[in-house]
């Protein structure tokens, strides 16, 4: 029997063992029953792995490094320094990775802004000769900038402060017939944030579990049905909200077909229910669906797509959800000569389902007019409000570059928030060989929302050279 899941095939690279790894591997996969070795050329052997070792640098301007509205906005130059290190082990149609990328930012003026950044990664991949899978994956991430790692939909701006992102998943795949299988996948993720600072995200540990039926429609194509269950513990120390936990139940339907080892088109739509703090009426319910397509187009064309409509944790004002909806597209061109051009582009909308209220302050004295102490904590629904009837903010508002006056936008109070953002790439780069590349590029970035102080508008020119190797495609 061929080695893949029902409608699935693998495709995981296998790059060529030596004689000591092969004897060993041997001996495991007849003892746990994987499947006949496939070899292919990989990156520089290192006994029984493949090393992968490769540096970037990046330098470049940012007209808008805060992505603020354009009164206040910061330019600056930058340069970046990632380093990525990835281990391969295959073996059988299996595969076992470990991966660590260390980083470094720096900025020309706002010196403030350098730092480091890391990222550890493992990833376990066992195909068994009955055709079910195991797959464990397990990575952590301490970083500041990288916001979309826990914000697909761009509602924090930029990282105002250190975080370190946990996440760990273990997926079992299951064959029942030739044609039947189902799939069990648990994930764990984890945010915190190592320093307290107001208007930031939350803290937060999420568990989500699915269970999947899979039909294979022949070797190629395949239907599922997904059950859903998660659940969300925030911990907010900045705004004290009663709904700090959070529960999703979900039922999605979809489709799956690889056109070969590379490229596949998938498809899922589904209804999903979240409540918060235990309550039984649905804070949001309705439509979910993710779209994902890539494919090789005439031997130099590669495009790559998807389209997801999610609703994602928020922490702006009294909501404790956005809807985002996204459109990703990116094309590389890669024809005959060293040159190779990319082109990105990516237009999310988000929706807000409550209006915006005042905030109350709790470290507010009378006598003295409104004090804000950044270090007390305060609630927006608990703590009975001291509304101020005066266009100019009230005392401890007033220095734009305090936290404190991200509070007071009377202009917002009693609006739905809803924001429109795009992102464009563009670049242009020359291959000088297998290992070594520079690229040019430009990007554009702009959020239009219906409450100013949320609008700004980016353009970043980066100088990007890379050398080394990488697993994931045959140029770095």
């Amino acid at each position: 029997m061929p080695c893949r899941g029902v409608g699935e095939a693998m495709a995981s690279r296998r790059p060529r063992l030596g004689l000591i790894g092969r004897l060993l591997m041997a001996v495991l996969g007849s003892f746990l029953g994987l499947c006949a070795p496939r070899a292919e050329a990989g990156g520089i052997p290192l006994g029984p792995f493949e090393f992968y070792p490769s540096v970037s640098l990046q330098a470049g301007h940012d007209s808008n490094i805060f992505n603020q509205i354009d009164e206040v906005r910061v330019a600056d130059r930058y340069l970046f320094l990632r380093a990525p290190l990835v281990w391969q082990l295959p073996f059988h149609e299996s595969v076992w990775d470990l991966s660590y990328i260390p980083g470094w930012n720096g900025y020309q003026e706002n010196n403030s802004l350098d730092g480091t950044t890391q990222e550890f990664g493992t990833r376990l991949f066992l195909a068994f000769s009955s055709g079910s899978t195991l797959e464990v994956l397990g990575s952590r991430l301490h970083d500041y900038l990288n916001t979309t790692a826990f914000d697909p939909g761009g509602e924090v701006s930029f990282g105002d402060s250190d975080f370190t992102l946990d996440t760990a998943a273990v997926a079992y795949y299951h064959l029942l017939s030739p044609r039947q299988g189902f799939r069990i996948r648990t994930e764990y993720t984890a945010l915190h944030f190592d320093q307290t600072v107001a208007a930031s995200f939350v803290n937060y540990r999420d568990i989500r579990a699915t269970v999947s039926y899979v039909n294979s429609l022949g070797e190629t194509t395949a239907l599922f049905v997904d059950l859903v269950g998660a659940r969300q513990d925030q911990e907010r120390t900045e705004i004290e909200i009663d709904e700090d936990r959070s529960a999703r139940r979900a039922i999605q339907f979809g489709m799956e077909r690889r056109f070969d080892r590379q490229d596949r088109a998938r498809f899922h739509v589904g209804y999903e229910e979240l409540t918060v703090a235990n309550t039984d009426d649905a804070e949001f319910s309705g439509l979910v669906a993710r779209a994902t397509y890539g494919r090789l187009l005439g031997g130099d064309l590669r495009l790559d797509g998807n389209l997801i409509r999610e609703a994602t944790a928020s922490v702006f004002n009294v909501n404790n959800f956005y809807v985002s909806n996204r459109l990703l597209v990116d094309l590389d061109w890669r024809p005959g000569s060293r040159f190779f051009y990319r082109l990105s582009v990516d237009l999310t909308r988000n929706g807000y389902p409550e209006e915006a209220q005042q905030f109350c302050l709790s470290a507010a004295d009378p006598e003295l007019g409104v004090q804000f102490d950044p270090s007390a904590p305060f609630d927006p629904l608990d703590t009975p409000c001291l509304v101020v009837d005066t266009d100019e903010p009230p005392n401890g508002l007033a220095d734009e570059e305090s936290p404190a006056s991200l509070l007071y936008q009377p202009e917002i109070i009693g609006v739905v928030r809803r924001d429109r953002q795009f992102r464009g790439r563009g670049a242009i780069g020359f291959q000088f060989s297998r290992t070594a590349a520079v690229e040019l590029g430009y990007e554009y970035l702009t959020r239009d929302s219906n409450m100013d102080p949320f609008d700004f508008t980016t353009g970043r020119l980066s100088l990007e050279f890379r050398f080394g190797w990488s697993p994931d495609r045959e140029l770095i």
